[in-house]
């Protein structure tokens, strides 16, 4: 399931890029502040920008971005959210490690504290705006608002987040934060 790897001194690197797949209405930019993070990670990457979600919810923008890039492990990253150097690099390695979960996800609230390394693993709710999804997880979610699973005649689960998670764990996967480490939530100016 893991990327192939080869070693360099004492750091592990993967030797295939990550495909950043970001859902964006027309018009709008990606700061700088979050192009910088991206290129701070030590893992290649492509970036996918998906423009073809005018209008639509959030949903249903993620579940057309997803398609893109053909990399055994796929980030989900909003416009709004600038990763910190090297945390890519982590989350790859939290998920070559263990196989046991579907993704991983950075923090993008920096006031949420777990009292242990175990509580950041297991958090029931994960935002969905900076997540390290292995591609054959991803694949098999879909992301549902309180709308569509209206819509679906389905029982609301919750926002996009919760109904990922459950998906996830439905599959007998894990998903939970990479502990203590934090991406920059951008203020609204900045997304304009």
């Amino acid at each position: 399931m893991g990327m192939a790897q080869a070693a360099r001194g004492d750091e592990t690197v993967t030797d295939e890029h990550v495909d950043v797949v970001m859902p964006i209405e027309e018009g709008r930019n990606i700061p700088a502040e979050v192009m910088a993070g991206v290129a701070a990670q030590t893992v290649p990457t492509r970036l996918w920008v998906s423009t073809n979600v005018g209008g639509r919810r959030l949903a249903d923008a993620r579940n057309h971005v997803k398609q893109y890039g053909k990399s055994p492990y796929v980030l989900m990253l909003d416009n709004d959210v600038a990763m910190p150097p090297g945390s890519l690099h982590a989350m790859v390695v939290h998920l070559d490690a263990h196989e046991d979960y579907g993704a991983i996800a950075l923090c993008k609230h920096s006031n949420l504290q777990f009292a242990t390394d175990a509580d950041w693993l297991s958090a029931h709710h994960i935002d969905m705006s900076c997540v390290l999804f292995r591609r054959e997880v991803l694949e098999q979610v879909t992301f549902l608002d309180r709308h569509n699973q209206e819509r679906l005649g389905r029982k609301s689960r919750g926002c996009e987040c919760v109904n990922c998670c459950e998906d996830i764990r439905a599959m007998g996967l894990k998903i939970g934060f990479l502990p203590n480490v934090y991406a920059d939530h951008l203020h609204q100016e900045a997304r304009a």
